[in-house]
């Protein structure tokens, strides 16, 4: 019995120990996933905006990306954890734009200093 005991205690301990681990892979693979959405929502705004030499008003947002006359993008990419859609802003007469998205983790380098009034965003790309 002792011994029963003391391999489901072992179990408890390696279980731990292997979830506590998976935590921060899983917040970079979001990470990860939130840059490879923001990069695909550039490559849906660079063909909309070859299209029609403006980009989309924040009013109109990125769902005109997907309408079913051009269909730049099949959907729109949302947050992997909370499934909002990203930030997006225009400016200098919808000449530009700004995309945000928060990470979890490390922000990498090429983020962008572009302003989203009211943001939250850590990672922000721009045009």
């Amino acid at each position: 019995m002792v011994e029963l005991l003391i391999v489901i205690a072992i179990i408890g301990i390696l279980t731990m120990v292997v979830v506590s681990s998976t935590g921060p892979a899983r917040a970079r693979s979001r990470d990860d996933r939130r840059i490879a959405d923001l990069k695909t929502i550039q490559l849906g705004l660079a063909l909309y905006f070859d299209h029609y030499r403006s980009y989309p008003t924040p009013d109109e947002g990125l769902s005109k990306l997907t309408d079913e006359d051009q269909g730049f993008l099949p959907s729109i990419p949302t947050d992997p954890k909370t499934g909002a859609l990203y930030e997006y802003t225009t400016s200098g007469g919808d000449k530009h734009y700004c995309l945000g998205a928060t990470l979890e983790g490390t922000v990498p380098s090429d983020s962008s200093s572009c302003t989203i009034l009211g943001s939250t965003a850590n990672y922000k790309v721009s045009r």
